[in-house]
């Protein structure tokens, strides 16, 4: 990727304690930051994390002094809830897998500040941070290691940047909306006596390009947010898959964990979808639930389960068939103001030349947000099944519940319309009009 010099930087929010203990005292996390490190040419991200207590001398005799030295310590980004270890080794995975970062790849600043840079794939966005002692301490008799971990940190994503998908060059443009210029422009005041003045404008500016892996090709159509803005979700029309970003470090995450045992899995990977599909458009829950992808080619929506503390994490967890509904695939989407409906744009025909029927159709699953479960679809004519122009393209909700607006790419007599839901009462049918 790379960064212009200076221009990214942020900082986190500090939390108490999980666990108090009265014997050994953990460390204590007061700030963290996040930047691309010293050196403009060569840009890590990488964070610098500041506290005390960071190393203790074991009062036990006869212990060892593992945990008395900075190399000792190590970085745990916890993706979801913190992973545990069961009794054969394994590990017990709380969500998405945590990584850690080892002592010997942090760098120190005496012995209360940390520099960790980040290896590519982590996940920071969203996650919890500590620090980690390890020291032997007595256990069953004897001593054992044992881990001390600090209290949490975050680092929220920053309001001042956005994202554009750049489809040719399978990359994303970070853009700085806060950036600002000096200009030198006449003195308005002809009496004055500088004959010119300093202005300073509002200047946006590409701070960033993360260039995009693992997913042949790519070509991101469009880039969905998550309601938090520490993630973002790429359809990508080549590539059969989804890509992942982290909007608080800039750069694309691991979607799939390494397993050496399995080389596919191995570098950067987007999520997979099925061989053959076309992702067109996405929508996320404010939930933070579930992330709904359309496919050009075929008569499905995508459901990817994108809660951090979901076992099935980044992962395809449902396809939603359509059938005769969208012949020609699906297009654009969005959820109801109340999040409790996906309207789904399916064309009849194309403005390059396919014909399947003479008028599309806006299709309306049911995503049972109030009851747990995971979304459905159930064909009904006028309540989920809507007869609309030859070619919807795109739709959205506005700010009055039960009104989307709908526009058609093909016909100029039906380009701009309104879907309207008869009736709120959630007792009667969910008819709707255009």
């Amino acid at each position: 990727m790379s960064v212009a010099p200076g221009e990214i930087k942020n900082q986190g929010f500090v939390f108490p304690p999980r666990f108090i203990t009265a014997d050994i005292q953990a460390p204590v996390l007061q700030g963290i930051e996040f930047d691309f490190g010293d050196n403009p040419l060569s840009p890590t991200p990488r964070l610098i994390i500041s506290g005390f207590q960071f190393v203790l001398e074991n009062p036990y005799f006869g212990a060892s002094p593992l945990g008395s030295e900075m190399t000792d310590l190590y970085v745990t980004i916890e993706v979801g809830g913190r992973d545990s270890f069961n009794p054969d080794g394994s590990i017990n995975y709380v969500g998405g897998p945590d990584a850690t970062i080892s002592g010997d790849a942090l760098t120190f600043e005496g012995e209360e500040k940390i520099f960790a840079e980040l290896p590519e794939g982590f996940q920071v966005g969203g996650s919890f941070i500590t620090v980690v002692r390890p020291m032997e301490l007595p256990r069953d008799g004897k001593f054992q290691e044992q881990i001390i971990i600090s209290n949490p940190v975050q680092i929220p994503a920053s309001p001042r940047y956005v994202f554009g998908a750049n489809s040719g060059a399978n990359s994303v443009s970070v853009v700085d909306l806060l950036h600002t210029t000096t200009k030198t422009i006449p003195n308005p005041n002809e009496n004055a006596p500088q004959p010119t003045i300093d202005v300073t404008l509002r200047d946006p500016l590409e701070v960033a390009r993360i260039n995009l892996q693992g997913a042949d090709g790519g070509s991101p159509r469009s880039i969905v947010l998550t309601e938090d803005g520490t993630r973002a979700y790429l359809p990508m029309e080549i590539g059969a898959g989804v890509a992942v970003l982290d909007a608080v470090v800039m750069h694309q995450v691991d979607a799939v964990p390494d397993d050496p045992d399995k080389p596919e899995t191995l570098g950067i990977q987007i999520i997979k979808l099925p061989g053959g599909s076309r992702p067109f458009d996405a929508v996320a829950e404010k939930s933070g639930r579930f992330l709904y992808v359309s496919d050009s080619n075929n008569p499905v929506i995508y459901v990817i389960d994108i809660d951090p503390f979901s076992s099935t994490y980044n992962t395809l967890v449902k396809t939603i068939g359509l059938g005769e509904h969208a012949p020609l695939g699906t297009r654009g989407l969005d959820l109801s103001l109340d999040q409790q409906r996906l309207y789904v744009t399916a064309p009849g025909r194309t403005l390059f030349g396919r014909y399947a029927t003479e008028n599309g159709k806006v299709l309306v699953i049911d995503t049972n947000l109030a009851i747990g479960e995971r979304p459905s679809f159930q064909p009904v004519m006028d309540e989920t099944v809507i007869d609309v122009g030859p070619e919807p393209y795109d739709i959205t909700a506005t700010d009055e519940l039960g009104v989307m607006l709908l526009v058609d790419r093909t016909s100029d007599a039906r380009g701009v319309g309104v879907v309207r839901r008869v009736s709120l009462d959630p007792e009667q049918p969910a008819v709707h009009q255009v």
